[in-house]
């Protein structure tokens, strides 16, 4: 899901940087940003799923809680 939804990012600022027939000093670093970012991403995947998940279960049993009570 992560690397589907960098890749549409990608391509969507990839395709409108490449609008006119001159690709910009600033469109290189923008992509290389993304790259950086998605690279980042997947290096603390298990970080931040962890967390993601820790959170996800916590609402999940707060709202069980309020609904058994």
């Amino acid at each position: 899901m992560r690397d589907s939804i960098l890749f549409l990012i990608y391509l969507c600022t990839m395709s409108y940087f490449l609008i006119g027939n001159v690709i910009e000093d600033y469109a290189i670093y923008s992509l290389m940003a993304i790259y950086v970012l998605h690279v980042t991403l997947m290096k603390m995947n298990h970080t931040y799923e962890v967390a993601l998940k820790k959170s996800v279960a916590s609402i999940m049993e707060v709202r069980e809680l309020k609904r058994l009570a």
